[in-house]
This record gives C-alpha cells, structure tokens and sequence, in this order.
C-alpha cells in the first residue's frame, strides 16, 4: 500500500514539474528585433576594357648555329626553366674540347714551373709568366662552356608560346628571335577614364575587375595613369590582377573595372531603430539578443537621430548582432525572450 502511494505521489510531482516547464516557456516575453546596418556613402562607376600580358618577350639564342630542336608549340603553357630549342652544339664540343686539352696541358707546366721555382731553378718572372697563361686559357675554356651552354634555350618564367618563328634545321643568327611568349602568371587590365575619374581622390578607391566569362568581382591593384589625354581626352589606366587560376583568364579577354570611391568618411559606422536605444542617465545602450535568446546589455555610441528613426552609431556594434527593437524599456540582463517572427510579404500589418 505504502508502495502504491509513493508512486502516485511521484507522478504528481512529475506532472506538475512539466507544467511548470511549459509555463515558463509561455511566460517568457515576445520581442521585436532589429540587425544593425552597415553604412557606406560611395559611388561606383564602371569601364570598360581589355584584359592584357603584363609583358611579353622575345626569346632568342646568345650564339649562331643550326636549330637542332623545337621543343614547344604555339599556344602551348610552358613552365619557367623547361627547354624550348636547342641549337646543334657539335662544332661548340670540339672547340671546348680542343681548349681543355691545351689548357690541362699548361696547366701540368705551371705545376712543374712552380716546382722549380721552389728550387730556385727558374726566375719569378718566368713562374708569373706561365701562371698568366693558364689564366687566360682558363678565361678561354670557360667562355666555350659557356657557348656551350647557349645551344640550349630555356622558358625564363611561366608563359605561353605566342609565335614559333622558326623550324628544326633552319640557321640563325645570334638575337634571331625564336619564340614569341607572354607571361602566364601575370596579368593586367586597361581601361580609358575620363578627366572626372582621373581627378577624384583614387586614394579612397577600390577597383574591382569581371572579365567577360565571369561575373566575380576580382580586386585589382592600381598601376599607372598616363599623365596626357588622347584625342577623346581619356586616360588610359592600367591595374595589375592578382594571380590567376589556371585558365580563367586570358589576354585579349574583354573586362570591366569597377571603381568604387567612398565619399564620406563613415568607417564602421552602423544604423538601428532609435527604439532600441536607451539610456539611464549614465550610458547609452542597447539590449542584444544571444544566440540562447538571453539578453546583454552593449554600450553604443550615437553619432546622430535622424527624423525618420534612424540611429546612427559610432560604436558598439558590428552589423553581426540582433537588438530589441522595441520594448527595450522593461527588459533585465540575463532575461530569456522569445523573437517575434517578422510578418510575411502577403500579410503587411500582420491582419491575416
């Protein structure tokens, strides 16, 4: 018996536990709420242009010879340092060939000079002399290395082949230009402005790029203005593009540079209802909404109250936060709210 009513006393408890669980759920208060706004007072403008190589090169072998080999192709991407051409280098072996066996030869003469001129068997002079000689034959053997060397031609960075101006066995001259690259890990976009967007203060600027094949904004960097307008009196600019992914943009791309220039200086500078705006005498402040619906009090800066509600703050707020909107009078720090959902588009004045 005494079993049977414990356990109807513990049901009641239970029972009553949950009622007061959903009564404190159902106490707790409805607020309007309200995310700040970023303020930003600019002026955008946009150009067109063309997207160009940030420079282009003519490459071409330092010596004369036959073409023995083209290694690339036109349009083809080619890293920086892989070979492109090579010259036939047979005529440039034998002659360094014929330099080191002289100069191995002077070389165990100068060893023997310097042995006897230890021994006081030969003159200074004549130890100088034969040092000199090994010198220039050293002189001599490094530069048909190094014309050696010349026979292979090699990418001086990441580019592609614009122009292949000549075949395997044809004849060049030294400076002959082989191939025509531009560099593929840069690239810059020009653009001709008027007097009105040359003269604006560029300083508080950004610039942003879309190429024609993508509507991203790209930031772009700046270059160089030309001081003197041509006949329409435009001015051509010039902005550097960061690196781009392989493939996405080339030269020879249409592009449009977005230019937009802050006018007032209102960095960081966010709205709110002036109803979520209290002050106790000491400090303004608002209520902020946590992510648990607990309530914080935040400081705030008010730099003005425009007639139309609308309160502008210095500080306080980023744009990341929810205030109270309204009914910020009667709230506590630490209180538990409930947010009031916003009314649909399709019922304006919630009446539905």
């Amino acid at each position: 018996m005494m079993k049977k009513g414990f356990l109807a006393i513990t049901s009641i408890c239970l029972l009553c536990s949950c009622g007061n669980q959903g009564n404190d759920e159902q106490h707790l208060r409805f607020v309007e709420t309200a995310r700040p706004v970023e303020v930003a007072d600019s002026v955008t403008q946009t150009f067109s242009g063309i997207i160009e190589e940030a420079h282009q090169t003519n490459l071409a072998f330092k010596i004369a010879g036959q073409i023995k080999t083209i290694a690339v192709s036109e349009g083809q991407r080619v890293s920086k340092g892989q070979l492109m051409a090579t010259l036939d280098d047979t005529d440039y072996e034998l002659e360094k060939e014929a330099i080191e066996i002289q100069y191995n030869q002077v070389k165990d003469e100068v060893e023997r000079t310097r042995r006897l001129y230890e021994q006081k068997s030969v003159s200074r002079n004549d130890y100088e002399k034969a040092t000199a000689g090994l010198q220039q034959l050293a002189v001599q053997l490094q530069g048909y290395r190094n014309k050696l060397d010349y026979t292979k031609l090699y990418a001086p960075y990441d580019c592609f082949v614009q122009k292949v101006n000549f075949d395997p066995a044809e004849m060049v001259n030294a400076g002959s230009t082989i191939f025509e690259v531009i560099d593929a890990s840069r690239f810059e976009v020009v653009i001709d402005i008027p007097a009105n967007a040359k003269t604006q203060d560029l300083q508080t600027t950004k610039f942003y790029c879309k190429s024609q094949y993508s509507n991203n904004e790209v930031p772009v960097t700046l270059k160089s203005i030309v001081p003197k307008a041509d006949g329409n009196q435009l001015y051509r600019a010039r902005f550097t593009m960061p690196r781009p992914e392989t493939g996405t943009i080339t030269a020879g791309m249409n592009a449009e540079v977005i230019f937009k220039s802050v006018k007032n200086s209102l960095d960081n500078q966010t709205t709110i209802p002036a109803s979520s705006v209290l002050n106790d005498g000491t400090d303004t402040y608002v209520w902020v909404v946590n992510p648990d619906s607990t309530l914080t009090r935040r400081n705030v800066e008010i730099d003005r109250i425009t007639s139309d509600g609308t309160a502008f703050l210095n500080s306080g707020l980023d744009g990341s936060e929810i205030v109270v909107r309204s009914g910020a009078s009667t709230l506590q720090a630490g209180e538990k709210v409930k947010i009031m959902p916003e009314a649909a588009e399709s019922n304006v004045g919630g009446l539905l």
